[in-house]
């Protein structure tokens, strides 16, 4: 019977190897649960008869596992139906002295193929965007807290510590792979044998005494599966050495502690920080190796440090590490290396520079963007000819994440967009917007989003390139992938803008209809960009185009964002509502279409909400209908939930809902010169004063301040507006 099923199970293996095809077939035929039973065996290794060839079904079950985990979405799916992990961790537990290399081998490969597959259709993608398997991600996910739970990692992480490289590189490769979210982070670096966690919570007894701190070392502050990660970058195995440094670029990733520790010294012992060690390897022979090591620093410097320090860090390579990894990755993506080294080389230069205004010029100034441009070209398709399915799918990749690249270097700097006029690199975008692959329309639309946030470049380019239209096509496509859409949408925001010439064309193709139409889709995301891209064209608008406006918004649906659960929505609903409310005579024109009641009850929720840029938003429409006529402002101060939310706003944490909420009191009180009153039965005149320091309590508090006068307010524009609300309420006199 064993012979039977090894025979059976080899010509499967051989039927299905890099055959997509082949493989949803199989998955058809509903053999794959009979398949994966196999590995429910026991294994004694000491029966010679029978174990030679239970360990042979192991082997080449696991082989089929892992051919199966990829390349097919149907015999992932059947994988995940029988919940194959558990019997795959079952078997890396029961692992004994006995077991083969060869089984354990496969056994550990196809962990690693499935447990990736897995965090593949979870997200977020690590090196460009993969097809969106929404169906899925709910199981994989679940899949992937019981791979990472601590009874698991018990037998999981001491396979780093085997002697056989085969073995130990699986693991390495699933920690470089599958930890894509800030909990598996976690519980990966922080786990410990149980030794050493019996050891510390020993250590940590209450009645033992404490001695006094000392600056931790590394070892003290890194994990335990760090430690082992840095010990192997030493390895003079090159597949060794890039493994273990993209685990520790994934273990780093936003993850302060582990990489503070890795980038400080260790003031009990003269070795330099791992970070150096890392950087040392940007020079190694093994592009690969340059590669992994220029991401895992990368991540290192972004976790560990504030946005000053990144640019003055100071380490033996030279006062800025960054500029180092800036020429490596500059000459990688100017070389002939391969696409797929390429490809990884943007991604990583979009690591480094995404939301830092400093480190996006410094790329540019290193001439990042202008190789970028060069390769974007090099791979341009021929004038006059259309896209077509057979480019193949590393050039696809190397576009994608060249444009990704460019656009994250123009994101939030003037200058590399001026650069990019220069070059045909919108005419480029324009026509990937129409590229097969979904990545590639992705990636586009992110650069076209970019520079569309210039002024210079709205007035010089895009009405020459159809650009507007072309999104709102691919934004009214419903056969088109809801990440291109949603990033078409942001590009339509900037274009909406009241400075951008644009906005009168986008109007005169009805685009208000188009933004409507995608706000029933299910996705909040989309939803979102859409109210914020109506509250863009209701900016500095006319009477006539807002009714237009919210003839096709709705008043009812407008109303019912007030009370979403979701706090996005609620603010960029707060913020339509606003820019309705822009000019004074529009105001009764909301008061007639909402409703008193709904208007201020929306009001009041929002300057009540624990979500500060909700609040914020409240408040900023609050004043502006605070400009409005005698009459609406007498309705809001008969409003006495809303004006106690203004006196709790006056104190909030948040400096920002603070300035918001003095702008407010200023404009009430200068709007109402003889009202006053409801003002000070809810005790504002009272919160001014301790705000302008009259009769504060000076407390000592802990934090980034020494000493704080208790309702003492210290931001100077703050402090501005409450000093002349006081006046006008006749407290304090100039």
């Amino acid at each position: 019977m064993s012979e039977d099923t090894l025979l059976n199970l080899k010509s499967i293996k051989n039927k299905i190897g890099g055959k997509q095809s082949a493989k949803t077939a199989l998955a058809h035929q509903g053999i794959i649960p009979a398949i994966v039973h196999n590995l429910n065996l026991t294994v004694d290794p000491s029966d010679s008869v029978a174990s030679p060839a239970q360990f042979e079904i192991l082997t080449e079950t696991s082989h089929i596992i892992s051919s199966l985990s990829h390349g097919s979405r149907v015999a992932l799916n059947s994988l995940q139906a029988v919940n194959v992990h558990r019997p795959l961790l079952h078997q890396v537990s029961s692992f004994r002295s006995g077991y083969p290399l060869e089984c354990k081998s496969a056994i550990l490969r196809a962990f690693k193929s499935l447990t990736i597959a897995y965090a593949d259709v979870v997200g977020p993608p690590l090196w460009g965007l993969d097809d969106e398997w929404a169906e899925a991600r709910d199981e994989a996910t679940n899949a992937l807290k019981d791979i990472f739970e601590l009874k698991n990692l018990d037998f999981i992480m001491p396979i780093l510590l085997d002697p056989n490289h085969q073995l130990s590189l699986h693991i390495i490769q699933v920690l470089g792979s599958a930890l894509r979210d800030s909990e598996s982070r976690k519980q990966v670096s922080q786990w410990l044998p149980p030794s050493e966690r019996a050891s510390n919570t020993k250590a940590k007894r209450g009645w033992e005494k404490v001695g006094p701190s000392k600056t931790p070392s590394v070892a003290q502050n890194s994990s335990w599966v760090v430690r082992q990660l840095t010990n192997l970058i030493s390895s003079r195995d090159v597949k060794m050495q890039e493994a273990s440094l993209y685990a520790i670029a994934a273990l780093s990733k936003e993850n302060k502690p582990i990489s503070t520790a890795l980038a400080q010294s260790n003031a009990q012992s003269a070795d330099s920080p791992p970070i150096e060690n890392i950087a040392r390897l940007f020079s190694a022979r093994a592009i690969d190796v340059q590669i992994s090591a220029c991401l895992c620093a990368v991540y290192i410097l972004r976790a560990s440090h504030s946005t000053t320090a990144l640019r003055h860090t100071s380490s033996s390579l030279g006062p800025n590490m960054f500029y180092t990894i800036m020429h490596i990755l500059n000459r990688i993506i100017s070389s002939t290396e391969p696409p797929a080294v390429k490809t990884k080389a943007c991604y990583i230069l979009a690591a480094l520079a995404t939301d830092e205004l400093e480190l996006q010029k410094d790329a540019w100034i290193a001439g990042c963007l202008r190789n970028l441009f060069d390769l974007l070209e090099s791979i341009a398709c021929p004038i006059g000819q259309n896209w077509t399915e057979e480019e193949p799918l590393p050039i696809s990749r190397m576009r994608e994440a060249a444009f990704m690249a460019s656009a994250q270097l123009c994101m939030l700097n003037d200058e590399p967009r001026r650069e990019a006029l220069e070059y045909p690199i919108i005419p480029l975008a324009y026509s990937a917007l129409s590229h097969p692959h979904v990545a590639v329309r992705y990636a586009a639309c992110q650069l076209i989003r970019a520079m569309t946030r210039s002024v210079q470049f709205l007035r010089t380019s895009v009405a020459d390139t159809g650009i507007g239209a072309k999104l709102l096509s691919i934004i009214q496509d419903s056969t088109e992938d809801l990440r291109v859409r949603n990033i078409a949408i942001e590009g339509v925001c900037n274009l909406l803008y009241s400075f951008s010439p644009y906005r009168t064309v986008l109007i005169d193709k009805e685009v208000i209809k188009v933004l409507v139409s995608v706000l029933d889709i299910n996705e909040t995301s989309i939803q979102v960009n859409s109210l914020w891209a109506i509250r863009n064209l209701l900016w500095d608008s006319s009477y006539t185009e807002k009714a237009d406006v919210m003839s096709s918004l709705g008043w009812g649906r407008l109303s019912g964002y007030f009370t979403n659960p979701n706090e996005l929505i609620k603010e960029k609903a707060m913020a339509i509502l606003d820019n309705l409310a822009w000019r004074e005579p529009d105001l009764q024109f909301i008061f007639d279409r909402l409703g008193e009641e709904t208007l201020c009850v929306a009001l009041e929720n929002a300057v009540s909400s624990s979500n500060a840029d909700l609040v914020e938003q409240g408040l900023k429409t609050f004043t502006t209908m605070c400009s409005s006529d005698i009459e609406h402002r007498i309705i809001l101060l008969t409003r006495s939930k809303l004006l106690r939310g203004l006196k709790e706003c006056l104190q909030h944490p948040n400096v920002e809902v603070r300035r918001e909420a003095g702008r407010c009191v200023l404009q009430l009180v200068k709007a109402i010169p003889r009202r006053h009153q409801e003002l000070r039965e809810h005790g504002i005149d009272h919160t001014l004063r301790l705000m302008h320091g009259g009769h504060g309590v000076k407390m000592d508090m802990h934090g980034p301040s020494t000493s704080h006068q208790m309702g003492y307010e210290e931001d100077p524009q703050v402090r501005g507006d409450v000093k002349e609300a006081l006046g006008a309420l006749f407290f304090v006199r100039e």
